[in-house]
């Protein structure tokens, strides 16, 4: 087997153990008595045995033979069927004149996987077409829905191939030939994307939550190729990089790529500013936007960071180490001592490198580098103020945040609220006006949701 029939035998399997979670089924078949299929049943049959005990499911004898079928249509030595009479059009010069055309109506990298890919899907999809075998796809309906271009695309260019002339082909069939084209219109992306490196003052700690941000909003048109601190900027980490992206100012030294600096939390305006920046590059052709967040129940990852038992009002004067260390203490974490002590240390260091308070009213403290088991924040209000520093003398919201080092799972959300939550003051004046958790979880999941 070469690589891309493995490739798309994996595939198979793949959306059959989806088809087999939605309880679709394949229609009653009989392997063809004039084919010997021993071999590649046995095969099928190993291949079935195996994800049955792995994954706790079972399947039915028509995907066995399906399998046995795949296999035997891929085979060297394959007398199924004919792909074209003698002296036609080759299915491969098909498939690269169809894709061609496609090219003029969509962006995607026609290279060996696709054309291949392709190629060797069409031997079982030929096979089933000739056979009378419907195959249910359990992904039609994002296909459709999701990447309707591409889909109609695909519809529209395929069944055109003159090796389809005599069958009709359905839209499940339309769809596993269209997820082909999905993956070469990424790997297209892939590589048309600005090459980024990030600067911060550590390159750790607030570094790792703009990299994330970045990633959450620029996806299709950014590759951050890496974190680092400035002072590890030199013309080897700048060797193919496109545009740099900093939370310092740099404006004093001079390099030979565009620089745009931003807030650590990535503000709108940063943003339109970075917007503005990548389509300086050419092959950037598609509007730049924030990805539409997935769909997922807020509340539940709300609570995931956020619990009244760590919203702290503090209505006494209040030193910022007073109230650092009570909110530390509310963490899940603190019940190890060692922690408290290291959770210290390293919001100190991340500190050295620059202030920790990001508006006149609002600090942010966390560490440089994870230490905790768990991903969580707590907030404190101050009413009547604290003094951060010389140039933050009242400061009335602290936000802190231990991330995990393990897993910090939608924490790039909430970062992202937490970001537009901070930027906007009304927000933070009705929280001081209104110190009660209900009135943060209110405020925040608006932010969350707009």
């Amino acid at each position: 087997m070469s690589d891309f029939v493995l490739q798309n035998l994996v595939l198979h399997i793949s959306l059959a153990i989806k088809r087999n979670e939605k309880g679709f089924t394949i229609d009653d078949m009989a392997v063809n008595a004039q084919v010997e299929y021993s071999k590649e049943l046995f095969v099928a049959k190993r291949i079935v045995s195996k994800i049955e005990e792995l994954m706790a499911i079972s399947f039915s004898k028509n995907e066995v033979n399906y399998i046995a079928l795949h296999l035997k249509s891929k085979s060297h030595n394959t007398q199924i069927t004919d792909l074209t009479n003698e002296g036609d059009i080759s299915l491969h010069e098909q498939i690269i004149a169809t894709l061609t055309r496609m090219q003029n109506e969509l962006n995607f990298s026609m290279d060996q996987q696709l054309v291949k890919g392709i190629e060797v899907h069409f031997e079982p999809l030929l096979t089933r077409l000739k056979l009378n075998i419907h195959l249910k796809n359990p992904l039609v309906e994002e296909v459709t829905e999701k990447y309707s271009e591409v889909f109609a695309l695909t519809t529209k260019y395929f069944t055109r191939l003159p090796v389809l002339s005599d069958y009709t082909v359905d839209d499940n069939e339309i769809a596993y030939i269209a997820l082909h084209i999905l993956a070469a219109v990424e790997r297209y992306k892939q590589n048309h994307k600005v090459n980024v490196l990030v600067i911060c003052a550590t390159g750790l700690g607030s570094a790792q939550m703009l990299k994330n941000r970045l990633e959450n909003t620029f996806a299709a048109n950014m590759n951050i190729v890496d974190v680092i601190s400035y002072y590890q900027l030199n013309d080897a980490t700048l060797k193919e990089i496109d545009l740099l992206i900093t939370t310092i100012d740099i404006s004093t030294s001079f390099y030979n790529v565009p620089v745009v600096k931003v807030s650590v939390f990535l503000n709108k305006k940063d943003i339109e500013r970075l917007n503005q920046a990548m389509h300086a590059f050419p092959f950037i052709k598609e509007e730049t936007a924030p990805s539409k967040r997935e769909e997922n129940p807020l509340g539940e990852l709300f609570h995931r960071y956020f619990n009244e038992s760590r919203f702290i009002v503090f209505n006494s004067p209040v030193t910022r180490e007073e109230a650092r260390n009570q909110m530390i203490e509310r963490l899940t974490d603190a019940s190890n001592s060692s922690f408290k002590k290291d959770l210290i240390t390293q919001i100190q260091v991340r500190e050295r490198f620059g202030t920790l308070a990001f508006t006149p009213e609002v600090a942010f403290p966390h560490p440089a580098q994870p230490i905790g088991l768990h991903s969580e924040l707590v907030v404190g209000v101050i009413p009547t103020g604290l003094e951060w520093d010389p140039e933050h003398p009242a400061i009335k919201v602290v936000v802190l945040l231990s991330p995990s080092r393990i897993e910090n799972k939608g924490l790039d959300i909430i970062n992202q609220g937490l970001a537009e939550f901070i930027s906007q003051e009304e927000n933070v004046y009705a929280l001081i006006k209104d110190a009660t958790f209900d009135q943060f979880k209110q405020l925040f999941s608006e932010t969350l949701t707009n």
